[in-house]
């Protein structure tokens, strides 16, 4: 019986958390105080591929591509993404904007952007903000060169992508909580399709 050689990869006094692995390339959060990494192994070379910011979220990994959510110092929350050979930052946010999810799939990037989130919560009572101002937002892709807005008209949230097709809920109704019917989109590389249209409420659409 042939036995199993297993690595250690990590040599360093941090924590190491949320490994993701695709195609050979192995992404993980490495977590120390006021030190917060995205590290990147193929197996034999490790190497430190996000900036020194405040706080950053767990990693996904799709092929030799790596993307995640951090707080930058000057900016606020931003998406960034590493293609194994350089990262970039993908989103254009301000302070008072939240990253609600975000998914990836090759070279394709999605994720939701609430803008000003910090506002609509220190105002809410005030102007008796909906609470689906907090959970909807604008769905923003990056096809691998450049970004485009898809819901420009309407409240979008929880974005899937496969590829150059994505999916996602919205409403296009209302902006009460009584009355709003949250429909499926779907964008398939050229434009965007409502897939569902009835009374129901459709939530959390998958795509691969």
């Amino acid at each position: 019986m042939s036995q199993l050689t297993i690595k250690k990869l990590n040599t360093d006094e941090g924590t190491n958390i949320f490994p993701q692995i695709a195609q050979g390339q192995i992404a993980w959060l490495r977590t120390k105080v006021g030190d917060n990494k995205i590290m990147l192994s193929d197996g034999d070379k490790i190497t430190e591929i996000s900036e020194n910011v405040d706080s950053i979220s767990f990693p996904e990994i799709s092929g030799n591509n790596t993307v995640w959510k951090a707080i930058k110092f000057d900016s606020g929350i931003q998406i960034f993404f590493n293609n194994s050979k350089q990262t970039i930052q993908l989103s254009d946010n301000n302070f008072s904007d939240r990253i609600l999810s975000f998914d990836m799939s090759e070279d394709s990037v999605v994720w939701c952007t609430n803008h000003n989130w910090n506002l609509k919560l220190r105002d809410r009572k005030a102007n008796s903000i909906s609470n689906l101002d907090f959970i909807y937002g604008k769905i923003y892709f990056y096809n691998g060169k450049k970004t485009i807005v898809l819901n420009k008209d309407y409240k979008g949230a929880y974005p899937a992508v496969s590829e150059n097709h994505v999916v996602w809920q919205g409403i296009t109704s209302s902006d009460s909580d009584s009355d709003s019917d949250s429909e499926i989109f779907l964008y398939d590389g050229k434009k965007t399709i409502q897939l569902t249209s009835n009374d129901a409420d459709d939530y959390f659409p998958q795509i691969s």
